[in-house]
């Protein structure tokens, strides 16, 4: 096992000491300490339905000093059980994207994330 320095205990870093001493990086996401491995899970950008994804642009204070920002979607992790598969499924999706399935029906939104070529889990 390899000892991780206190600037590797941040989340998706790692640093190692290499055989002369020095700190090597890598951007793994996985981190290894004496006792345990963890791998960080991620939760998916952006909505299975409408696509939507995170918008950029900048925040403007009130003296016009301009800041990068990025406005993220409401997404939800939601389960729903689908007759046409015989199964739940579950899909992130936006609240758009659960108005849409309130609408259409989930069978027809399934068939046409099916046809795009969406993975369903």
């Amino acid at each position: 096992m390899c000892r991780l320095s206190a600037a590797a205990a941040e989340p998706g870093r790692s640093a190692a000491k290499s055989s002369e001493g020095s700190v090597t990086r890598s951007s793994s996401r996985v981190d290894e300490t004496e006792n345990h491995s963890y791998i960080m899970l991620v939760m998916t950008t952006y909505c299975q339905v409408t696509g939507a994804r995170p918008v950029f642009g900048r925040s403007v204070s009130h003296s016009h000093k301009r800041t990068p920002r990025r406005w993220d979607p409401n997404l939800q992790r939601k389960r729903y059980w689908v007759p046409s598969l015989g199964r739940t499924v579950r899909l992130t999706v936006s609240a758009k994207g659960i108005r849409t399935i309130d609408k259409l029906g989930i069978d027809v939104v399934v068939a046409q994330m099916l046809a795009r070529g969406e993975k369903l889990s």
